[in-house]
């Protein structure tokens, strides 16, 4: 019979038949067919709820069939079907499926015939699968045994592979059942400590050097599972092959997870002794956790000459605790969302303000707040701060006052969005979302003059770090202009976001023509000022581009695009530095949706990138290197501003409210291992620390480098600063 007349017939016993044909005649044909298609239409009537007809032509007529190709149409019919009648079909003719192996093992499983299955590794992953998440409660019972019950060492170890590298709780489960072991005494050792068979485990691996080598190979999820089975256990066992004869290198890479389960099992054993060894190795975050726990326990070294350094680390650890190295998080009242930032030019004063109209003003470096300005009914979206004088501008006009006792010196009733003071602090520049620019009197707010050649409103406004350029996006394209006098020097045909070089000699956008559209490829323009003429083009992100900055020393061009990157580039010459991928250091909180980059800025020396996003993440990179600082931090919500202090602190804020402040510069040598960190770069970060209260933090390390350098070994390598130091856990 023709395949067409087989599929009208098929559609006829579908619909229950027809005005000329009914089920059970239409049954019958396709009975008399035999073929492929025809055994599938039938397979399919009977596995119906309702009979029309067909249904007792449809049993016969599989019951009669000994093709393969029809068995296998049937048993593939059946294994998406949930159908008792197809069910007794394959039990009783004992069918068994020759293709694919899922179908195959189901098949073998109903019909009782395990033994007619191979021990190949989709076999084993069929079963695996079927043990796990089959519908049918006698088929996973079936499964399991099977799995149980392999004969062969290949289909073992295809077992004892899904339970080491995919932690399928049932191959672990028919491993312990079946007595199942690798060959490899590596991943023997390791099957063994995660079924928890702990005292075949210790035979084997007496000396910890089967599963110290198989951590060290292991990808994450694997070393997680051992951790969460050290702790269950409270093993010492893992706690020296993770600790034991480890490099410094090699602790770095310790996780979160492995650094609390080395500290739980230690703690719980009452091992004192050893937790102190490995507080004196380890990075600085994680010993003022365990020197903390030192404190509690009453535990002191037995040889005198340790006491005086194990009071002092201690003593220390406590005041690192009051003192969090990723900064501390201010929370003005009302937890309305920050829209600006300002920091003065000698870094003692930090100020935000936002929609509430509050600004908050804080004296540093001792982080204290000084008072809380009402700046007006609107939207702060500007802050200056210089001189003991403050503005603030926004939606409500632009207002200053005097910082020493919060007196209003002087209100302007004209919407201003964007502030910058000229170098010599004579002048105040602003640029306006339905206003023209304009150029101030400081502190005196006097209107001086008003910028001509303007189109639309005012975006994106960048300036100089000495303030001598300032450049905004209008909705023509992109203005220039001198500083203080508000002289229009250039109008080019471009797109924001912008970023303008230190010396004023370049600046970054994105191409546009007049009136710009939208950068659509990710593309970006330089721009030599003040000639205005287009120097580079630079291309490799695949979204739009949602923030550009440039370094202080001018040496790199950082650029943020909706896809989820973040790239380097050389300047003056464009040439591509390096690409971050965001997506690629996973955040252990959910703090909203979106991953974009919203918000750049770059430490006052050039060494830390930081990138704020929307779903409150904040990232920290080396530069020019790329390399991430430590785990991201969190805002709760979208990062909506971004500043920088003289000293190397970086200030974010957020659309809940909450500002933190803290230096990448501790942060990063905060989990470095002590035996990396070295004497003068210690010296280096005291010299450039005093804000947040991150001092305490530089003590810690300065007193673990010393105990280490105390005969003042010569080190060729400040960045390795020792050679590895092995952590013996004494028996």
């Amino acid at each position: 019979m023709r395949d067409d007349k087989v599929e009208r017939l098929a559609r006829i016993l579908e619909s229950g038949g027809s005005m000329l044909i009914s089920p059970r005649r239409a049954a019958s044909r396709l009975a008399r067919a035999g073929t492929v298609g025809a055994v599938r239409a039938l397979a399919e009537e009977l596995a119906r709820s309702h009979d029309h007809g067909g249904h007792e032509v449809a049993r016969r007529a599989l019951a009669r069939l000994d093709n393969q190709d029809a068995i296998d149409a049937a048993c593939h019919v059946w294994s998406y079907r949930r159908s008792t009648e197809l069910d007794r079909l394959v039990e009783q003719n004992g069918w068994i499926a020759s293709h694919p192996p899922y179908v195959r093992a189901r098949t073998a499983l109903r019909a009782g015939r395990p033994d007619a299955l191979d021990g190949d590794e989709l076999t084993v992953e069929s079963l695996i699968t079927i043990a796990d998440l089959d519908l049918d409660p006698e088929l996973r019972a079936r499964a399991a045994a099977a799995l149980a019950g392999l004969s062969t060492q290949e289909a073992r170890e295809h077992v004892c592979a899904a339970a080491i590298d995919d932690g399928s709780p049932v191959a672990l489960g028919a491993a312990l059942a079946g007595g199942f072991t690798p060959k490899d005494p590596g991943r023997r050792a390791v099957l063994l400590f995660l079924t928890e068979q702990l005292d075949a485990y210790g035979q084997l691996d007496f000396d910890g050097r089967l599963l110290r080598a198989a951590h060290g190979a292991a990808d994450p999820y694997l070393r997680a599972r051992l951790a969460a089975v050290a702790r269950k256990t409270g093993r010492l066992d893992w706690v020296r092959a993770v600790t034991l004869h480890r490099s410094d290198e090699r602790l770095v890479e310790l996780s979160v997870d492995e650094w609390d389960t080395s500290r739980a099992t230690l703690v719980g054993a009452g091992r004192w002794a050893d937790l102190w060894r490995l507080a004196l190795a380890a990075p600085p975050a994680w010993a003022v956790r365990l020197l903390q726990d030192l404190g509690r326990s009453g535990w002191r070294p037995r040889p005198a000459a340790e006491r005086a350094d194990f009071e002092a680390l201690v003593g220390l650890a406590e005041r690192c605790s009051r003192h969090p190295v990723d900064g501390p998080l201010l929370e003005p009242e009302g937890g309305r969302a920050v829209r600006a930032l300002a920091v003065s030019g000698d870094g003692e004063v930090l100020a935000a303000g936002g929609d509430d109209g509050v600004v908050t003003v804080w004296s540093l470096p001792e982080v204290r707040q000084l008072r809380r300005i009402d700046a007006s009914p609107g939207t702060v979206t500007s802050i200056v701060v210089e001189g003991g004088t403050l503005v603030a501008a926004g939606s409500a006009g632009m207002t200053s006052w005097r910082l020493r006792d919060g007196a209003e010196l002087q209100r302007v009733y004209e919407t201003r969005a964007n502030l910058v003071l000229s170098p010599d602090g004579t002048t105040l520049f602003s640029m306006s979302y339905d206003g023209k620019p304009a150029v101030w009197e400081w502190p005196g707010l006097r209107k001086v003059r008003t910028a001509e050649d303007f189109y639309g409103s005012m975006s994106h406004v960048v300036a100089t770090p000495g303030r001598e350029l300032a450049a905004g996006l209008d909705r023509w394209g992109i203005r220039v202009w001198e500083l203080p006098s508000g002289r229009l020097l250039d109008r080019i045909g471009g797109n924001g976001p912008l970023a303008l070089a230190p010396d004023g000699g370049l600046l970054a956008g994105t191409p546009g023509r007049q009136p710009p559209p939208p950068a659509q490829r990710g593309d970006i323009a330089l721009w030599h000022l003040p000639s205005g003429e287009a120097v580079g083009e630079l291309t490799g992100h695949d979204g739009n581009i949602t923030c550009l900055t440039i370094t202080p020393d001018g040496s790199l061009l950082a650029s943020a695009g909706r896809e989820g990157t973040v790239r380097l580039w050389r300047l003056p010459s464009g040439e591509p530095a390096g690409v971050i991928d965001i997506h690629e250091r996973p955040v252990q909180w959910e703090l909203g949706s979106g991953n974009e980059v919203g918000r750049l800025a770059v430490t006052a020396d050039s060494r830390f990138l930081i990138a704020g996003s929307r779903n409150g993440c904040l990232r920290s990179w080396r530069l020019p290197s790329g390399q991430p600082v430590e785990a991201p931090l969190g805002l709760r919500s979208e990062v909506t501003a971004l500043a920088v202090t003289p000293g190397g602190y970086v200030v974010a804020a957020s659309n809940a409210g909450a500002v933190r402040l803290w230096q990448p510069a501790v942060l990063s040598r905060a989990g470095t291992p002590a035996g990396r960190l070295g004497p003068a770069e210690v010296e280096r970060l005291r010299a450039s620390t005093g804000a947040a209260g991150q001092g305490p933090w530089v003590d810690l390390m300065e007193r673990m480098v010393r105990r280490r350098h105390r005969h003042d070994v010569e080190i060729a390598d400040e960045s390795a600063a020792a050679a590895a130091t092995d952590i013996e856990l004494r028996e």
